[in-house]
């Protein structure tokens, strides 16, 4: 212990609450260094009054620790981690790394310093937090997207820690993209090509960006490269003027036509005291659209990874996985690829009692848990078979302008994968239609599905889009927050699974209030 300096006797002279005021007003590694000056010192830093002030100076008090039921935070282990982040954090930002650089706990601490914010229209200690040691071209180039789009083995991306992967990919969705790397032409690329692995979008993982473990677990490196995909394609189409027209500005919110970016537009909404509609689904009406490629670049990228024709044994020895002669080392890519961006789609939903919802909702066929989260529906085999598949094929809430062959006779019932959850909110199931805001006309197709929270608090949402007698096209997604502004971010698929048919990204956001 150091011993007891002049200015250390001063202060510890004062009274009580002048000293702890002074010290509120220091960082709290100065506070630490305080605490080895005498013996005296180190017991008033030990006070827990104080350790909670100086956490409540940095942070947003987490829901948690506000709740009487829950147990009791321990304000120094909390500061003590945060500042350990910080140090770590300035370094790295400093020697011009990125967030592939940081430790797993800063990267832990990071996210869940992002997570604990309040909703939106509250001042936030954390964001401001965020805000002073997160400078925006930290975020610029992330990192952590391997880059696959060379076309030789050679040209790997560094490995990288799963655990840590997972975390930068996180924090990465909560900042959003920036616009640096959605003009990345490389990172683009290996995000497209995550969005169009065939793997990343299967059965193990429900369809959508889950973790192919089947916990139900958001995969945040697949909902990173669903981001970066939707936001670069939607920034370029609003610069062409997709979206708004001159009626929509009169009605809209303020700040309802720009496409929801950054950090305060992934916080979360103010949950409503009464009703059930906690995932905001009447609030709003939801804008938003989807992305895909042409249907013989997508097919011929799918089939011709190498993991694509283990899993699709059927078309292994197909032509067009043979078609071209390669060396061992090349490998497929879609860097010179681009995708189509659909037109831009009004969605309406409304709630539905039980009694209306007009497909099983108690099915628990093929069932993996007492909670079944994906036996809601049955799926009625899509029109749209792998013979038919071309580049006109129309994905979801497109127009449905020759897709009017009636469906076939069918008797089968599928269900998918159950993801499971754990909440307290009930799920919710809703009904709703597409209009096309250009033409404001109704796409003429229907939509149902359904809104969960996952257990790790994330907005699950699945929809069906039928049309012609049939369920034709499914969307999985993720809201990071019921009510962000941020909206819902996903897969869309075809109803039927099948195998060789087209995958794409999506994203839909709230645009006003109604």
């Amino acid at each position: 212990m150091a011993t007891l300096t002049n200015d250390s006797a001063i202060l510890l002279n004062l009274p009580p609450e002048l000293l702890l005021a002074i010290l509120l007003g220091t960082d709290a590694i100065d506070v630490a260094r305080f605490s080895q000056t005498c013996k005296d010192a180190h017991l008033f830093v030990e006070s827990p009054a104080l350790w909670r002030e100086l956490y409540l100076n940095l942070s947003d008090l987490p829901a948690v620790a506000a709740a009487s039921t829950s147990p009791p935070l321990d304000f120094r282990l909390a500061v003590q981690q945060r500042v350990a982040a910080r140090e770590e954090l300035i370094q790295v930002v400093e020697e011009g790394g990125s967030l592939s650089s940081l430790s797993v706990e800063t990267l832990q601490q990071l996210v869940a310093v992002a997570e604990q914010r309040p909703p939106h229209g509250h001042t936030s200690r954390n964001q401001a937090w965020l805000d002073s040691y997160i400078p925006s071209t930290f975020l610029q180039n992330p990192a952590p997207l391997p880059n696959r789009s060379r076309r030789t083995a050679a040209s790997t991306a560094p490995t990288v820690d799963p655990v840590a992967r997972q975390l930068a990919a996180h924090l990465h969705t909560l900042a959003t993209p920036s616009a640096l790397t959605l003009a990345t032409h490389d990172l683009r690329t290996a995000a497209r090509e995550i969005v169009y692995e065939a793997q990343n979008c299967t059965r193990e993982c429900g369809w959508g960006p889950f973790k192919e473990d089947g916990s139900g677990d958001v995969d945040w490196v697949k909902l990173e490269a669903l981001s970066v995909v939707m936001g670069a394609g939607l920034t370029e189409a609003e610069s062409m003027g997709w979206g708004l027209n001159a009626e929509d500005d009169e009605e809209a919110d303020e700040g309802a036509g720009i496409i929801p970016r950054g950090w305060e537009s992934t916080r979360p909404g103010e949950q409503v005291k009464e009703g059930r509609d906690w995932a905001g689904i009447e609030d709003s009406e939801w804008r938003g659209t989807y992305q895909f490629l042409d249907y013989r670049a997508f097919e011929h990228y799918k089939y011709s990874r190498p993991s694509s024709t283990k899993r699709c044994s059927a078309f292994a020895n197909s032509s067009l996985s043979n078609s071209f002669h390669r060396s061992q080392t090349w490998k497929p890519t879609l860097e010179d690829e681009s995708e189509a961006i659909g037109d831009c789609m009004s969605l309406k939903l409304r709630l539905c009692d039980d009694s209306e919802l007009g497909f099983d909702a108690d099915d628990e066929e093929d069932s993996g848990s007492d909670d079944s989260a994906d036996a809601d529906y049955h799926v009625e085999p899509s029109t749209l078979r792998r013979e038919e598949r071309t580049s006109d094929s129309t994905p979801p809430t497109s127009s449905p302008e020759g897709s009017s062959e009636a469906p076939k006779e069918t008797t089968e019932k599928e269900s998918e994968p159950s993801l499971p959850f754990i909440s307290t909110r009930e799920p919710l199931h809703f009904r709703g239609t597409f209009t096309n805001v250009a033409h404001a006309h109704s796409s003429g197709r229907s939509i149902r599905g359904t809104a969960r929270m996952t257990k790790e608090g994330y907005v699950h949402w699945k929809f069906i889009i039928r049309y012609a007698g049939a369920d034709q096209w499914l969307m999985q997604g993720v809201q990071q927050f019921p009510r962000s502004k941020l909206g819902m971010i996903g897969y869309w698929s075809t109803a039927d699974h099948d195998e060789a048919g087209p995958v794409g990204p999506w994203h839909y956001f709230p645009y006003c209030s109604r």
